[in-house]
Parts: structure tokens; sequence; C-alpha cells
């Protein structure tokens, strides 16, 4: 599945609020009431602030698939919520979501702890959250605690794994490239036998304005290097 993670904006709120008052999300929930509109309205308030939230969307194949929730207790403490939509429950999306999401915030330099409140009893949130890297932490009389702590190293190792993806993402073009140029040098041989200087021609512009491609996947390589 093709997942993608974005800000949340005002056109998800009425989304939002179905998947929040999902017969599970609400026996799963520390407050198992129904959520009204006007407390929905006035929390999704706080989330599009972004002063004390910092709030996701997942999409899978273009389709909004569940939201993500850092509320922000101090600078080095969130404590997080998610709630998927009903229809892509049970397919290990959670976990990968989590993921996603505090990759992004370490990336962009938290250093800290993500905390998570789950009711006793819920155990497919703690092992979604399990899954993630949290650890149960403390019990409390109606949830327990679980943590994922983030150090300066965490942040480090992180940016060093992601560089050597890019890396990779880049090499992999020019080879895709590199492939396709192949075949075009075949074709050259081919037409030159058939003594057809036009079409050799033609394919001659092709394999330029490929190796222009090249050229530029190389700057980038060269560029990310520099700045590492």
């Amino acid at each position: 599945m093709k997942n993608r993670v974005r800000k949340i904006k005002f056109t998800d709120k009425a989304e939002v609020l179905k998947w929040r008052n999902n017969p599970n999300t609400r026996k799963n929930s520390l407050n198992t009431k129904a959520v009204t509109i006007e407390e929905h309205n006035n929390w999704f308030k706080k989330i599009m602030d972004g002063s004390s939230h910092i709030s996701f969307i997942l999409e899978v194949h273009d389709v909004k698939a569940g939201f993500v929730s850092y509320e922000k207790k101090s600078n080095n403490e969130l404590y997080t919520s998610i709630n998927l939509n009903p229809n892509y429950r049970g397919k290990n999306l959670g976990s990968k979501f989590l993921d996603l999401t505090a990759k992004k915030l370490i990336m962009n330099g938290f250093i800290g702890t993500f905390n998570a409140k789950i009711k006793h009893g819920n155990l497919g949130s703690e092992k979604t959250f399990n899954n993630a890297g949290y650890e149960k932490n403390k019990a409390y009389k109606k949830y327990n605690l679980y943590t994922y702590n983030v150090q300066k190293k965490n942040l480090v190792k992180m940016k060093s794994k992601e560089k050597k993806k890019s890396y990779n993402k880049i090499i992999d073009q020019i080879e895709k490239i590199r492939s396709k140029n192949n075949t075009n040098w075949m074709d050259i041989l081919r037409i030159a036998f058939e003594h057809s200087p036009k079409e050799a021609s033609m394919v001659m512009s092709e394999i330029y304005h490929e190796d222009q491609k090249i050229s530029l996947l190389a700057k980038k390589l060269k560029d990310s290097v520099k700045k590492s």
C-alpha cells in the first residue's frame, strides 16, 4: 500500500469526528462518552492552532486512513494519540503511522520522550505502540503509560540512515536510466547497420536527454555528501 503522511487540515474535521465516535474507539478510550460536535470543534481548533499539538493525517492511496496527534507538554515531552479510519484497522498500519510521524519530528530535531496512555485491556493498542518502539513504563488505576525515549544519538543515527537511503535512491535512479540507455545504444548499432543516419541522430538525441538526467542526479549526490 502507498502511504503518505501530511499535516492535518480543516477539511479533515468531519471524518476525524466519525473516527473518534466509532464504537470501538469509545470503548477503548479513557472517557467512553460520545464526543459532542461542540467538544470536537473546540478540540479541533486547538489541533489546528499548532501551538499545543502537532497532528498528522495518514493517507493510503489518497484515502484518509487515520490521524495521530502529539500533544506538547513541554519542549521535550509529547503525549501521543492515534485513531484509524475503521476501514483500515487490522492492517498493521498503526505502528507504521506512529513510526513515520515520530521520524518526522525526530528529523526536525525533537529529543525527549513520547508518552502514550493506554487503557487497561486495550491489547491492540499495546501491540501497536510496542511495535513502534514504545515500552510500558508505569501502571496507573485506569491506564498504562507507555514511553519512547529519544536521545541525541538516536537523531544522529536516524539522519545517517536517511542520508544513506537518499544516496541509494539516487543511485537506483541512475541505474534505471543507464539501463534505458543501454537499450538506446543497441538501437543505434542496429540503425547504423541499416545505414540510416537520420534515425541514428534521433536515438542519439534521446541518449543525450537521458544523460542530462544522470548529470543532475550525480550533482545531487555530490551536494548531499558536501552537506553531511
